[in-house]
């Protein structure tokens, strides 16, 4: 009986040295499981008792940065310090900002460089008479601030072009969505320019079919990233509905005509459809890629609202600009804006990063607020 107690401790001790082993055992094994056992947040080690929540297959986020609201808008984890939030609240981790163009300057190298590739690929067809083209940086997802009116497929608006008679000239503008990828912002410059290119050589009497024309501009962009060779955005430019597939029609008809035709087509053509696609003869088939990217790029001009909106913020460069139902006004500038079924004269008075004051026909001061704000 005397030897039974320390049997009994020499037992205890060597249950307690087979439970740190298996302890550290099942730790090893989690740490094969998820290689990175510190949380992607936070950067604390989680010990195997600490509830942790699994990202991505090999990543851990921890139960208080779990519970953070603010999340990458494009990989979906909580964020806490390194990462980029634009002024319309859009989150970027430190991960998922890396590649995306956020300034205006570089947006502009960025427009150039793409612009001056697509004037290449069109052979010297595709020349600005008026090159001049500023470009700027639209913070403010403005299609999608009313959660009511969401549109399918969670489209998004990312970039508009503009052109104005100024006495026997024309004036151009360019204004992108902050935030996207380099590559696929180098498509919607392409297919903005394409829009600046028509409006000085479409023939006044080419009624252009709107679909059609917007498929010309579509074209443009997928030819810019056919010389690129990036599969992936020709793809997304392909598959997106915004053509109602008059894309798919072009793209046919440029392989059997080629992409020159089509753009001396738009110059001097009095029909508001190609030949090919009036008589429906367009044997052709479609350029073969890799399986379509459902992510579209553009989508159809909202209809005019009944009120005075501010659709969006422009960054400021001197003293900002706004955009109000589709028209883009420096502080200063007065401008006629479309409303309902007419016109009123709107001059931009103040910009700031939430709203904008302006006057209508000579009233007084009147704040627009962002939707977002209101």
């Amino acid at each position: 009986m005397r030897g039974f107690p320390r049997r009994s401790i020499r037992f205890g001790l060597l249950a307690a040295v087979l439970l740190i082993a298996a302890t550290g055992w099942l730790h090893a094994q989690a740490r094969r499981s998820h290689p990175n056992d510190r949380c992607i947040v936070c950067s604390k080690s989680q010990t195997i008792a600490d509830p942790v929540w699994l990202f991505q297959e090999t990543n851990l986020v921890c139960n208080p940065c779990h519970l953070i609201k603010e999340r990458c808008l494009v990989c979906g984890v909580p964020v806490k310090n390194d990462f980029f939030k634009t002024p319309d609240g859009r989150i970027y981790c430190h991960l998922d900002k890396v590649g995306r163009v956020f300034d205006e300057y570089e947006a502009g190298r960025l427009y150039i460089d793409a612009t001056d590739e697509l004037r290449r690929v069109a052979r010297g067809e595709m020349e600005l008479k008026y090159p001049e083209t500023p470009v700027r940086l639209f913070d403010s997802d403005y299609w999608n601030d009313d959660a009511k009116k969401k549109e399918t497929n969670s489209l998004h608006k990312i970039g508009f072009s503009h052109s104005r008679s100024l006495g026997d000239r024309l004036t151009h503008g360019i204004v992108l969505l902050s935030g996207q990828r380099r590559q696929a912002l180098a498509a919607v410059c392409a297919h903005e320019y394409a829009h600046l290119w028509i409006n000085e050589n479409r023939a006044w009497t080419n009624a252009i079919d709107p679909d059609v024309l917007e498929a010309v501009c579509e074209l443009t962009a997928w030819k810019l990233m056919e010389f690129r060779n990036a599969s992936d955005e020709m793809e997304a430019i392909r598959s997106n509905t915004y053509t109602r597939g008059r894309i798919d029609d072009l793209l046919r008809l440029e392989k059997e005509i080629g992409f020159l035709e089509i753009l001396k087509w738009v110059r001097v053509s009095k029909e508001t459809l190609p030949p090919q696609l009036l008589t429906g003869t367009n044997p052709a088939v479609l350029p073969v890629l890799t399986p379509p990217v459902p992510t579209p790029l553009w989508v159809a001009a909202p209809p005019v609202p009944t009120t005075l909106e501010l659709q969006g913020i422009i960054r400021p460069t001197n003293a900002g600009s706004a955009v109000i139902n589709g028209v883009v006004l420096g502080v200063g500038e007065e401008k006629t804006v479309p409303i309902g079924p007419g016109r009123i004269s709107v001059r931009c008075v103040e910009v700031t990063s939430e709203s904008v004051f302006v006057t209508t026909n000579g009233s007084g001061r009147i704040e627009l607020l962002l939707k977002k704000h209101r």
